[in-house]
């Protein structure tokens, strides 16, 4: 959860962890993977790697794992308070982007646009909320606001260093909304 609350924080852009130097995963494919490992067991260690645009998790299967090195771990740099205060601001982004994905799958549009409008506002650098509030747009017929959030979504999801399978998905997925647009 800590780490999950990191990712919304960064994103939104609020600095809440210090890392001094990143452990080190080596591969038996030679690569290197740097970050903070925060779960380890089972088939996967868990890795969080600090990006242009935020806190990205990953697994990395045992298997593939050559040797670990360790770095210290994270400092805090902010009080209770501001914690709980962030957590309950994370939950109501997660509550509000949900909603918005259910009232989008149920076609009720305009519901899903109010949803993901409040969700933006709360975490305004998450490339995908841009994107489906695009789809809205376009669903509701008003293309140019609709431009306006993919060029976000595209401006957005350019800064991931190396996009996932899943974040590739959504890159294609805007380049081709934005071209439906013009």
């Amino acid at each position: 959860m800590r780490y999950l609350l990191a990712l919304f924080l960064v994103l939104a852009g609020v600095s809440v962890f210090s890392f001094a130097a990143d452990d080190t995963i080596y591969l038996k494919s030679g690569e290197k993977v740097e970050g903070k490992i925060f779960r380890e067991g089972g088939i996967n260690v868990y890795l969080v790697s600090d990006t242009d645009v935020g806190l990205i998790s990953q697994a990395i299967p045992q298997d593939d794992i050559e040797k670990i090195e360790y770095a210290q771990k994270p400092q805090e740099d902010i009080s209770k308070d501001e914690l709980d205060e962030l957590v309950k601001r994370y939950r109501e982004f997660q509550d509000l982007y949900r909603a918005g994905n259910k009232f989008f799958r149920n076609k009720d549009y305009y519901d899903a646009m109010e949803s993901y409008r409040q969700a933006a506002v709360l975490n305004p650098k998450f490339p995908q909320l841009h994107y489906n509030l695009g789809v809205v747009y376009v669903n509701l017929g008003y293309p140019s606001r609709a431009k306006e959030c993919l060029q976000n979504a595209e401006r957005l999801s350019k800064l991931i260093r190396s996009p996932s399978e899943k974040e590739q998905e959504l890159i294609t997925n805007i380049e081709k909304a934005l071209k439906s647009l013009q």
